[in-house]
């Protein structure tokens, strides 16, 4: 999957960054992750999913649409990197994410104080809130 300037450019807010590691003798400059997402204003539900997202939520929140993160890197470090990228641009009081719940990277959301707001997919998915600290 790509994404494009044209296809941020139509969520409002919206950022992607990136998780770069140094690697062999020449120090070559490697991308080994990335996260995107855009802002949900209070009047408007999340697009794409079926469900209704006010009922849990108040207010605009940031939606993390995408996490990548390369299989052979340390997805912990990685993974907390780039959401604490995230956490610490947002104006909005609350970050949500869709995740599977039987995956480290539940684990590591419920260790930087993310909660599940609602579950879908039979229990598999969660999505889950984490507030933004200023």
């Amino acid at each position: 999957m790509f994404i494009t300037n044209a296809s941020l450019r139509k969520k409002q807010e919206a950022i992607c960054v990136t998780q770069f590691e140094e690697e062999g003798l020449y120090k070559d400059v490697g991308l080994i992750g990335f996260a995107y997402g855009y802002k949900i204003p209070a009047d408007q539900e999340l697009e794409d999913f079926g469900i209704k997202t006010r009922r849990a939520l108040d207010g605009d929140y940031f939606f993390i649409e995408r996490i990548f993160i390369e299989p052979h890197s340390d997805w912990p470090y990685t993974g907390r990197k780039l959401i604490e990228q995230i956490l610490s641009t947002q104006t909005c009081g609350k970050v949500l994410l869709r995740i599977k719940r039987e995956s480290p990277a539940f684990e590591l959301l419920s260790q930087m104080g993310g909660v599940v707001v609602w579950l879908i997919q039979r229990g598999a998915w969660a999505f889950m809130q984490i507030s933004v600290r200023k």
